[in-house]
């Protein structure tokens, strides 16, 4: 019987086994050449797989210096946010020492008194307040429980 791994012989001898495929029963033996071609074709193979590694690990190092970048972005903006916030808290504050300031020296006058800026160091501030939608509140009642005094 002559198949596609075998070859008929004349004499009538046992049929070789020509295919890359062995059979079960006999064990194949490798030449040297046969060896070096299977290493060779796995270090391909195993290059292969893995011939990206150096982009993306530099793609992986740019995305990073890119986050780092925008966080420190992200770290500017905050401290950016927060020293506005606290100039804009001082303005407030010294916007409303001023308009108190002013409106006890109108009140004062008002009232009679001499020297303005005098009642105004020397009264009780701690029930005078400014609002910004309703203003100053309070100076009546510090001038004149300064005057009683």
């Amino acid at each position: 019987m002559v198949t596609e791994n075998t070859e008929p012989l004349e004499d009538g001898a046992a049929p070789q086994v020509t295919s890359a495929e062995s059979t079960d029963s006999a064990p194949r033996s490798f030449t040297q050449e046969d060896v070096n071609r299977l290493t060779g074709q796995a270090r391909r193979d195993a290059r292969s797989q893995f011939s990206d590694y150096d982009a993306l690990k530099e793609r992986a190092a740019r995305a990073d210096e890119l986050e780092q970048a925008q966080l420190s972005e992200a770290e500017k903006m905050s401290q950016r946010a927060t020293t506005a916030e606290a100039q804009v808290a001082e303005a407030n504050a010294r916007t409303a020492d001023a308009l108190i300031a002013s409106e006890v020296k109108v009140r004062a006058v008002q009232l009679g008194v001499v020297d303005p800026d005098a009642a105004y160091l020397l009264m009780d501030r701690s029930s005078v307040k400014y609002d910004p939608d309703s203003g100053v509140s309070g100076v009546d009642d510090a001038l004149t429980q300064l005057l009683d005094d």
